[in-house]
């Protein structure tokens, strides 16, 4: 028995020391690749994620970060400076150019709740949220192409081998966007900062056709930003929106503000100009968008429901000191310049409340302002389109307009526009309720000169019908007790001064009423042939003038 043990323990001791001890060489091999890949798992990761970025553009992008932590267990990911930028060499190169270039920085990855083995396994990624804080992302277009709605080769640039991506949210926090021309820096320049984005359910697959239900991928979007704005190469004018505010569902965009600015002065603005030049001048407060079509916007479609702005002020100025030009505004008129925009517009209405409307000139005889305004404006446009099939249900474009003429008087017009009619048809009806005549002064002083001693205004009603060459219908102005002053500049005192002779002279062949005692008002009948110099508003003052004039006997 004792020679028997004796002989099993001789022949333990004679196995070799690594058969004897496996188990302990193969614990030992795991720690040491596990603290190998912990050792250099960020260096394998960055080397493959740079190869991957490079494999799949073509070598035109490059990426780095300065630091990155990574828990498997917990599907944790956390990356600093992160930076992806393109190669201006590489991109020269390509024969076929892509529309845009990227230049982004991101201050901070996060990236939680990552099944890292479904990542591995089945090349997915199935996770919770991703959030970019403060990025700063720079668009460079490339002329080559002006569509940027997300296709097929997005789509495969974003899964590259993976085959599907799912999120439960994707964030971007405090970002700051801006583009401009490749070839042209004062081209497209757009600068908005402040940036929130919000993606929710997110699904990317590469085996299935794009789910048109989604955008951008996601079930819904929001997005949030501050103030932007963004200049309009060519023009004399800077636009700027204040705090935006959208959700894809139910399709809604809010608006603080938007303004059109010109870059100078009203006489500055004229000094600057060889020709008469319109200077604008446009606020808009308060925007709403309601029912926006958002798969349509990203394919740079506007389908709104109803667009709603609670408060505008609407400024023109002209200088007539100036020459003006010979340009041919045949096509001008403004439904023809809708038909013309670029991109498929149709709004179903359009409503203005509470805006204020000022036309002012500077008349080169007097070197005075006239001014022409209207307050408490509420206009609603229906049927803004320029897509066919949408004009064929509803051919015309209606605005109807209320609001008080001079602060003093409702005034009330009624403006239908025949769309995608080539001989530019309009018909506009209009009425004037009373005022004071003495409140015309204002205008009629710098532009006339000429001023209203007395008299009361008891109506003005305008029937017209125009189109590319001319203007016909009616004008019925009706007054009484008028009595006028013409004046001349006085040249020793400045201002201006009465002419009595000419002063007696009118009032003897003005007619101070309308209708005379018992007899019907008169009504003129207006036959305007169109200066294809000017707009359709001339046209339309043009007639008015004429009829007021021609009911006065002048």
């Amino acid at each position: 028995m004792s020679e028997r043990k004796t002989g099993i323990e001789t022949e333990v001791q004679t196995k070799p020391f690594w058969k004897r001890n496996w188990i302990w060489w193969m614990t030992g091999g795991v720690v040491l690749a596990f603290i190998a890949w912990n050792v250099y798992k960020k260096q394998i990761i960055r080397n493959e994620l740079g190869r991957l970025v490079e494999k799949k553009s073509q070598g035109l992008y490059q990426v780095a970060y300065d630091s990155l932590l990574l828990d498997e267990v917990s599907g944790r990911l956390h990356a600093k400076n992160i930076r992806v930028f393109y190669d201006s060499l590489v991109f020269e190169s390509l024969e076929k150019k892509p529309p845009m270039l990227l230049d982004i920085h991101i201050s901070s990855l996060e990236v939680e709740g990552v099944k890292t083995p479904k990542a591995l396994i089945h090349q997915s990624i199935d996770g919770r949220v991703v959030k970019l804080l403060q990025p700063k992302i720079k668009i460079i277009y490339t002329g080559t192409h002006t569509r940027v709605s997300p296709d097929k080769e997005i789509y495969e640039q974003i899964l590259g081998d993976l085959k599907s991506i799912q999120l439960d949210s994707f964030l971007i926090v405090d970002a700051r966007l801006s583009t401009s021309m490749l070839n042209d820096s004062t081209r497209r320049q757009f600068l908005i900062q402040h940036v929130d984005i919000g993606l929710k359910d997110i699904v990317v697959k590469g085996d299935e056709v794009p789910d048109s239900s989604r955008i951008l991928f996601s079930k819904s979007v929001w997005v949030q930003c501050g103030a932007f704005d963004w200049s309009m190469p060519g023009t004399p004018y800077q636009m700027r929106a204040d705090s935006l505010y959208l959700h894809s569902d139910p399709g809604w965009i809010y608006i603080q503000g938007f303004h059109l600015k010109p870059q100078w002065n009203e006489d500055e603005f004229a000094k600057r100009h060889t020709y008469q030049t319109d200077r604008f001048d446009f606020s808009f407060h308060d925007i709403f968008f309601n029912g926006v079509n958002m798969h349509a916007l990203m394919n740079e479609e506007i389908l709104v429901d109803h667009i709603e702005v609670q408060k505008a002020d609407l400024k023109i100025y002209r200088d007539l000191n100036t020459p003006r030009d010979s340009l041919i505004r045949t096509g001008k008129y403004p439904h023809q310049q809708l038909v013309k925009v670029g991109i498929p517009l149709n709004v179903h209405r359009l409503t203005l409340k509470n805006t204020y409307v000022e036309y002012k000139e500077k008349n080169q005889r007097t070197q005075m302002k006239g001014k022409v305004h209207f307050h408490h404006t509420l206009a609603n446009i229906h049927y803004l389109s320029n897509i066919r099939d949408s004009t064929a249900v509803h051919p015309y474009m209606d605005a109807d307009i209320s609001t008080r003429f001079l602060n003093k008087s409702p005034f009330n017009v009624r403006w239908r526009f025949h769309l995608f009619d080539t001989a530019g048809t309009f018909n506009i009806q209009a009425q004037l309720g009373s005022m004071p005549a003495t409140e015309l002064n204002s205008i009629t002083k710098p532009m006339g000169p000429a001023s209203v001693a007395a008299g009361q205004i008891n109506g003005l009603n305008i029937e017209f019908k125009g189109n590319n060459h001319q203007l016909t219908g009616t004008v019925q102005f009706l007054y009484n007790k008028l009595k006028i002053e013409v004046l001349k500049k006085d040249e020793s005192k400045g201002g201006l001064k009465k002419r009595g002779l000419a002063t007696f002279l009118a009032n003897i062949i003005v007619k101070n009423q309308n209708p005379t005692g018992k007899q019907d008002p008169v009504v003129v009948e207006i036959h305007e042939k169109r200066d294809i110099n000017r707009s359709i508003f001339a046209l339309i003052w043009k007639g008015i003038f004429n009829g007021v004039k021609q009911t006065a006997g002048m």
